[in-house]
């Protein structure tokens, strides 16, 4: 009874990280784009509750994800409007041709991002056992160490 009680602490240490990338889908003209958007990580008991915990948190990412998508693709002028803004200061002291070579600039960069977006998207999650990292994570630092080592002798 003792030894399965022990096993089970063991097993209960034993965590497991899981992650997976967003990104979101967009259309400029015919041609489909796919845009990273963020990358999503989960730590569970085990394999199963770690991709759980990532389903569940992909929902509220994809919301994320579309706001972002359309401020990006969908909305010319407020990417006009945010560029212009941040460029105030710079603006401001300009000359009125290179203030309008600027203006058109950020118009033509704005306008060359401008799509349709379509979809949210969540790759298929990595999983990895956290006690198997953290000794992949120790046996390279002590390689690093004998590396720092050997060059000192020298």
């Amino acid at each position: 009874m003792m030894v399965a009680t022990s096993l089970q602490q063991v097993t209960a240490a034993a965590e497991t990280m899981c992650k997976s990338e967003v990104s979101f889908k967009w259309k400029a003209g015919q041609e489909e784009r796919s845009e990273y958007w963020s990358t999503l990580q989960a730590k569970g008991a085990d394999e199963k509750a770690a991709k759980e915990v990532i389903a569940t948190s992909f929902d509220r990412e994809r919301l994320l994800a579309q706001k972002g998508c359309r401020e990006r693709h969908e909305d010319v002028s407020g990417c006009i409007a945010g560029k212009l803004s941040a460029l105030r200061p710079s603006l401001s002291s300009m000359g009125f041709s290179e203030r309008k070579s600027v203006e058109t600039a950020v118009s033509a960069d704005c306008t060359v991002r401008q799509g349709i977006c379509s979809d949210v998207v969540m790759g298929e999650p990595k999983c990895v056992e956290m006690a198997a990292a953290e000794a992949a994570g120790k046996a390279a630092e002590e390689k690093g160490g004998k590396k720092e080592e050997k060059g000192k002798k020298k």
